[in-house]
């Protein structure tokens, strides 16, 4: 029998949460019919990409023995993303810029392989099915076996990649920029296009991307393509045109990919088929996280010429706002 005590913090809990998002849900606008009609209109993305090549190096110990456990040295010195742990093995990138990636004994932090890449800098890696899938940033996708680190497959997609890739029922799944231009993150830092900001309210001298030729001339921008791959032979399942990069990396839910694209445009893609399920213009700022039938993500939500955020919950059968939490000042969102 619970204790009264635990009952009563239970229900305060409860109402915590109904407060939090008990406030107005904010606008946000269906755009499924603008999607399928940019799906129709754009050309079909081409799938000749070129091959990419991961050699097994040797290499020495990292790994230097601690009171705590262990510390590795990477020979590049540079930014690193976070290491996947799969099993006993620990799946590192050598850091932005090195062309090398490792897998490491999660235990003790000895080498088990080492591959030199002919591209730079190996994201945050994912494992399933005996397979470890990994962008680089320029701008090759890798699948390697994830015990040997024998290559698989191998395709140049576009540059640049900055997402993660998704492992999912057989597919991966990720985002490159459609004629390896890219949309670009700094618009005024590297002097690529800034992607689409349909409801972001950007400063007006950030101007939307140009789409690649084609008959869409549409309010959306489709500079970037989403793409699923067969796991096991890298071969070309579907493709689909969004607008805009991926924020973080598509998430899988059952037979479901939700996508938020740095448009603040949210996505519930089909997983076997690619079909677009639902598509509406919610200001995202963030990957959504899928919890039972309620989706979670960060949204803009400017107020009196303030630059602000919220999390937002939708419902996850057909992406309608159901609540937004407290706002909070968010000048990040607006880089200058």
């Amino acid at each position: 029998m619970k204790s009264p005590l635990r009952v009563g913090l239970w229900l305060l809990a409860s109402l915590s949460v109904s407060i939090l998002f008990a406030q107005p849900a904010s606008d946000s606008t269906d755009l499924l019919a603008e999607v399928l009609r940019m799906q129709a209109e754009m050309p079909t993305p081409g799938t000749d990409f070129r091959a990419g090549h991961a050699t097994l190096r040797r290499g020495d110990s990292l790994t230097h023995t601690t009171a705590q456990g262990y510390r590795v040295h990477l020979p590049h010195q540079g930014l690193v993303p976070t290491p996947t742990v799969a099993g006993e093995l620990l799946y590192v990138s050598g850091g932005f810029g090195s062309k090398q990636f490792f897998a490491l004994d999660a235990y003790d932090g000895q080498l088990r392989w080492a591959v030199d890449l002919d591209d730079d800098g190996p994201s945050t890696a994912v494992v399933a099915d005996g397979m470890v899938v990994f962008n680089t940033e320029s701008c090759t996708i890798f699948a390697l076996d994830a015990q040997t680190g024998e290559q698989k497959w191998a395709w140049w997609l576009g540059d640049p990649l900055m997402s993660t890739p998704t492992i999912a029922n057989g597919l991966v799944v990720t985002a490159y920029p459609a004629g390896g231009r890219g949309g670009g993150f700094f618009p005024q830092q590297n002097g690529l296009d800034y992607p689409n900001q349909i409801q972001q309210q950007l400063p007006a001298n950030i101007a939307p991307a140009s789409a690649p030729e084609g008959g869409y001339d549409g309010p959306l921008r489709p500079t970037h393509i989403l793409i699923a791959l067969d796991l096991q032979t890298g071969a070309v399942r579907w493709q689909r045109w969004i607008d805009g990069d991926v924020m973080s990396a598509p998430i899988a839910a059952d037979q479901e990919l939700h996508v938020s694209t740095f448009a603040g445009t949210y996505y519930k893609i089909d997983q076997q088929s690619g079909e677009i399920l639902a598509a509406r213009a919610q200001r995202a700022t963030s990957a959504p996280v899928v919890v039972g039938d309620e989706v979670y993500m960060s949204q803009r939500a400017d107020l009196d010429g303030e630059v602000r955020e919220a999390v937002a919950v939708v419902h996850r059968a057909n992406l309608a706002m159901k609540g937004r939490g407290h706002t909070r000042q968010a000048a990040y969102l607006d880089y200058e």
